[in-house]
């Protein structure tokens, strides 16, 4: 709570005592507000009320014994702690605190620490599911005062740590962990986490080689393999893949091999599959998700997915200028605490981030994968949707009309505040995102700018690039899956109106637009968005 939040509590409290004097539950919740404050005789006043109300409450005689011990006084406090197992004598709480006071005083045989320790761990792992972390700090805090050799204490101790933002604490934490059992696969994971939060991509990976050769054996090799030259990133270029040939299901296609990487760093860094909605990023995200080191966040900017997402806006355009407030949400997103997996690679798919590529690339060291969709198809896809576009999202952000869609501002007010049909928003839609994917396209050569039609025309060799680019392995596995997914007998309509189908005949659906759109529709749109589309598509490609 705020200070100004326990002032209205109190407030509260003291104005129901008021109307009703021998209300137990507001002199309980009265006791425990003081006592969070550190106002410790006002606690002890308070919970004698409450006990001369209800005696046999365990508890307050479990958090009057706390307060007591508070305030050094370790017999009357050890008195409540027993006083409350007698009532209740599985009350583990009072159970743990009965036995750190007893710790506390000397009293504790060695047999006892050790029992008492693994109750603290336990109680501490409780709280930190329930999202109490101060009070599973302490917990695990406490287990490692009654036994210092306690592995699990110290491993957990460090994931709470880490989701209070104390990162070096955190670290120290896994390092202890570590040395005390160098066969603790978890304790090197979330290290790795760690240095992966950090941008410090070396670190991390041998963190996660050493816990994945101890967890998953099979995926430490996959971190080997990535141990490569010096060649700084700005030197990257797309190598020309030499192809081969592999059978599936009776057939021969093109086989890309797998491509080690030119650095190690590279294979760490988090991917940010974008583009605008509808151009396939899905499935892009999905089919580079097949690796299995790979961890799929779908659309964090999303509402729809993500609720609680500290954005007021879709198409939150996000700068250095404010991204302190959104960074944290992001760093959880694409990093959660618990690494349980070899999943250690996090790939967010996001159109709605589109707006907000750059911050993210800046921010999180991100590999960048940017998709084009012809505006035409773009246009069929959200017609069969039945998607317009809010504008009112744009218009709530100043910055992004006076700066990144300045060139858009007159036309995206009007379309906000006035109805247009389907087929003039997604015109406007595409242009000006369009426009903000060109402006990528010149300020980074190291984004990887990729045409789904080109991705769905030759699927196995262009998906070899995008892997490659990003430094995943491409096996003739995962070769398979794609061609299962993308072959020519699969359909080319999505059933039963799904949002997204990946299983589909990837190289029919690129001219599928024009059985979806009138020919005046289409005009319309090569008329609309010629401006843009002429720096992404020719004459033949309508």
């Amino acid at each position: 709570l705020q200070v100004g939040q326990y002032q209205n509590a109190e407030e509260f409290f003291n104005t129901t005592l008021l109307v009703d004097p021998e209300s137990f539950k507001a002199w309980f919740s009265l006791g425990n507000l003081r006592q969070a404050q550190g106002q410790l005789s006002e606690t002890v006043e308070a919970y004698q009320r409450a006990l001369a109300l209800q005696p046999n409450s365990v508890a307050v005689y479990n958090n009057f014994g706390y307060a007591l011990q508070q305030q050094g006084k370790w017999e009357n406090a050890i008195a409540c702690y027993q006083k409350a197992l007698e009532i209740q004598p599985n009350c583990a709480e009072a159970d743990v605190n009965l036995g750190n006071a007893l710790h506390a005083q000397g009293k504790l045989s060695p047999e006892k620490q050790v029992h008492y320790a693994r109750l603290n761990y336990n109680l501490g792992v409780a709280r930190q599911k329930a999202g109490d972390l101060k009070t599973a700090v302490a917990y695990y805090r406490q287990a490692i005062a009654l036994q210092p050799d306690l592995v699990d204490a110290h491993s957990h101790l460090g994931v709470a740590l880490q989701e209070q933002g104390k990162l070096e604490e955190a670290i120290a934490c896994s390092e202890q962990a570590i040395k005390l059992n160098p066969n603790y696969g978890k304790a090197y994971m979330h290290l790795g986490r760690i240095y992966q939060m950090q941008n410090k991509f070396e670190k991390a990976a041998t963190a996660y080689r050493q816990g994945l050769s101890l967890i998953a054996p099979g995926d430490a090799t996959v971190v080997e393999a990535y141990e490569g030259s010096e060649t700084a990133e700005e030197d990257y270029k797309t190598t020309q893949l030499s192809l081969e040939e592999v059978m599936v299901e009776k057939h021969k296609f093109p086989a890309v091999p797998s491509v080690l990487a030119s650095e190690e760093e590279l294979y760490l860094k988090p991917i940010l599959v974008t583009g605008s909605h509808r151009s396939g990023s899905t499935w892009t995200g999905k089919m580079l998700a097949l690796s299995s080191i790979v961890h799929y966040i779908h659309e964090p900017f999303n509402f729809d997915f993500y609720p609680d997402a500290p954005f007021k806006h879709m198409f939150q355009y996000i700068t250095v200028e404010d991204g302190k407030l959104y960074e944290d949400y992001i760093r959880r997103i694409l990093y959660p605490s618990q690494v349980d997996s070899s999943t250690i690679r996090p790939l967010m798919k996001d159109p709605i981030a589109l707006l907000s590529a750059e911050w993210l690339h800046t921010t999180f060291d991100m590999q960048v994968i940017v998709m084009i969709r012809h505006p035409a198809a773009f246009t069929a896809s959200c017609k069969r949707m039945n998607w317009g576009f809010g504008f009112e999202h744009l218009v709530g952000q100043p910055r992004l009309l006076d700066g990144l869609l300045r060139d858009f501002k007159d036309d995206i007010i009007q379309f906000a505040n006035e109805k247009y049909d389907l087929i003039d928003q997604c015109i406007l839609s595409w242009r000006f995102l369009h426009a903000v994917i060109l402006k990528y396209r010149e300020c980074h050569p190291n984004w990887l700018f990729v045409r789904h039609e080109d991705l769905s025309r030759s699927f196995l060799t262009a998906f070899g690039e995008l892997f490659e680019y990003v430094k995943l392995p491409y096996t003739p596995k995962q070769q398979k899956l794609i061609h299962l997914y993308c072959n020519e007998n699969n359909s080319t309509k999505a059933k039963g109106g799904k949002i997204h189908q990946l299983k589909r005949n990837s190289t029919a659906n690129i001219w599928s637009w024009k059985k979806q759109l009138t020919e005046d529709e289409q005009m319309r749109i090569r008329r609309g968005t010629i401006d843009i589309a002429q720096y992404f598509y020719g004459p033949e490609d309508w």
